[in-house]
This record gives C-alpha cells, structure tokens and sequence, in this order.
C-alpha cells in the first residue's frame, strides 16, 4: 500500500511524463505577433480510453516487455515509458470536430472529455484539452500541440494500481 507521499511522487512523476511526450502550444512571444488561426477545416479526432495496470511504483520501469492488447500495438514505444506491466482498451471513439467548434465527448467510466479546436502551424494542430472524471473533477485544462496522424497520450492515477490513459489522435479532412 502507497503512502500519502509516494502516491504523490508517482503522480507529479506520470503528470510529469505524459506532459514531456507532448509540447504545450505556445502564445505568441510579443504582442506584435499574429496568433495563428484555429483550422479552417474538420478535424478528425480518435480517442482510445486504456487502462493500464500493474502499477510497478516510483521509479520501476518494467523489466520483462509489457502486455499490450493488439488494438493498441502502435502505442507500444509510448506505453513501456510508464510504470505498468498491462494495459488493455477500455473504449475506443472516433468523431469529426467542427472548425472553430467546442465538442463534449462521454468516455469510459463516466469521465467526460471537452476538446476545441485552437491553431494550427504547419504539420501541427493546436487544441484545447478539458478532462473530468465522474464526479465532474477537472483532471486536465490545457492547449496541447498534436503532430497530424499521430497519438499522444494523458492520463492519470485511476485506483492505487491502476492508470487510465487517452491516446489521441487528430487528422485533418
């Protein structure tokens, strides 16, 4: 069993890595500069909710490969950075978010996910993140940069042994 000072080495070390696999956008340096504009165009947005497990504790990383279900394959070189030996899909979405346009989605386990389009810059596209679990409290609240095709992942601390992570992918229509 963790105590209350472990636990929080190992959220600030996961908040901590998740947030390091994906840069932040940024804000203009000076107010001279034009922001870029939010996409002109549809997004499509894919969203897999995993649940990880086996939670190793700080500082373990898995020694023996990890179990890692076939539909989430792709994110293997992502998924063996955090500190669980299992990790299996628990919902899988796919839909198409409008140009300029706030969208709520439902996700396992009652959590909700907001995402909004923000700017766009060469082969990235910026969006606004707002994660909450079922009781409505606010997991995640940031701009995230993704590169186009490709999954980034967030998460968090689910029980005291399990994590339940996003990976998400935006592609432009």
């Amino acid at each position: 069993m963790y105590n209350f000072v472990e636990m929080f080495k190992f959220k600030f070390l996961l908040s901590f890595l998740i947030i390091s696999l994906s840069p932040i956008c940024s804000m203009p340096a000076s107010a001279d500069q034009e922001p870029a504009a939010a996409p002109p165009y549809p997004l499509k947005v894919e969203v897999r909710t995993i649940k990880a497990e086996g939670c190793l504790g700080e500082g373990n990383l898995p020694e023996k490969p990890i179990k890692v279900e076939a539909a989430i394959e792709d994110l293997t070189s992502q998924l063996e950075r955090l500190h669980y030996s299992r990790f299996r899909v628990v919902d899988k979405l796919e839909l198409v978010l409008p140009p300029r346009k706030r969208r709520k989605i439902a996700l396992a386990d009652g959590h909700q996910l907001s995402l909004r389009p923000v700017a766009t810059e060469g082969d990235t596209i910026c969006l606004w993140l707002k994660w909450k679990d079922k009781s409505g409290m606010q997991l995640l609240d940031t701009r995230v940069r993704f590169i186009k095709g490709e999954s980034m992942l967030t998460g968090t601390e689910h029980t005291s042994d399990t994590g339940l992570i996003l990976a998400i992918k935006v592609i432009p229509l």
